[in-house]
């Protein structure tokens, strides 16, 4: 998820290329079973319907039920679709509050 959206493109063609630093950043890549990539997609998706700010807001409840609903997954399906997309947001939220602050004590350590 995270890790993917973090690759440069160059670093995929190095790797591609043969490239040695472009393969060992490939070959830290998480490695997904493939029936895990319908959930991945699912959050992709669902995460452009977060609203905009200064911190990454959750993905919505309303269009994660709208997801369930048009995928017309039962009871079940739903609960753990939605126990799923809930673990990876409330994950990449996290990592992306650390993150700011960092870069919040940094920029404050140079004043």
């Amino acid at each position: 998820m995270d890790f993917w959206n973090s690759i440069p493109p160059e670093v995929i063609a190095d790797a591609k290329a043969g490239n040695p630093h472009g393969i060992r950043a490939m070959a830290k890549a998480p490695k997904l079973e493939p029936r895990y990539d319908y959930y991945m997609e699912a959050y992709k998706e669902l995460g452009t319907e977060r609203q905009q700010g200064m911190s990454l807001g959750p993905i919505p409840n309303s269009a994660i039920r709208q997801w369930c609903e048009n995928e017309e997954l039962d009871p079940l399906e739903t609960e753990a679709f939605q126990y799923v997309i809930r673990t990876l947001d409330n994950h990449q939220r996290e990592k992306a509050a650390e993150k700011m602050e960092k870069e919040h004590a940094k920029s404050k350590a140079k004043r």
